[in-house]
């Protein structure tokens, strides 16, 4: 048995577990049979993603992270106030009008949410982990490089809690080793 045919079984089957169901053996077949296992980089790869961190004149920092994953953020809350905008665009007579304002309202709604914004204490951190310039770092090394760019200590559980964060918005992924390593480019802009 090939190692992806195996990987693919030991999913189905734990996916299967996880609902309270059996692994049925005929169903598994014919789903491995039916799936062709590619290497390949996956799509969140290919898509334009990046950490920008900005220091303004006042030495303050800002960060923000530009990519498509950030748009499963969005609340119900933003999906109502869209739905409700298409429902007026729709009582148009014109199709190519309902068409233009739909896709101009789209754009509107979700083009700011691209972005999200740190607070300025992740950015520091972010700021810290570009300074690093390594693809992976373990937390002893964040600690060290954000003690000598700002002079303070950074409390570990503070650093842990926003490195925690920066993996679910995926700029981060914890590796097995205890290490992290970073995902997204990361862009320094001064004033």
């Amino acid at each position: 048995m090939r190692q992806e045919e195996a990987a693919l079984r030991a999913f189905l089957a734990a996916k299967l577990n996880e609902a309270g169901l059996e692994a049925d053996e005929k169903a598994i077949a014919a789903v491995v049979a039916a799936t062709k296992l590619e290497e390949g980089e996956p799509k969140e790869e290919n898509e334009t993603r990046h950490v920008s961190i900005h220091e303004g004149t006042d030495g303050k920092l800002t960060a923000k992270s530009i990519k498509w994953y950030n748009l499963m953020k969005v609340s119900f809350y933003d999906l109502r106030n869209f739905l409700l905008t298409e429902l007026a665009i729709l009582y148009s007579d014109d199709t190519k009008a309902q068409v233009i304002l739909s896709l101009l309202n789209l754009l509107n709604e979700f083009h700011s949410r691209l972005a999200y914004k740190f607070n300025e204490t992740d950015a520091r951190i972010l700021l810290a982990i570009y300074r690093l310039n390594k693809d992976t770092f373990a937390l002893p090394d964040l600690l060290d490089a954000y003690s000598q760019q700002f002079g303070t200590p950074l409390p570990a559980s503070q650093a842990e809690r926003s490195l925690n964060f920066f993996g679910s918005l995926k700029v981060l992924a914890l590796l097995r080793d205890g290490n992290y390593s970073v995902k997204e480019k990361m862009i320094y802009e001064r004033d």
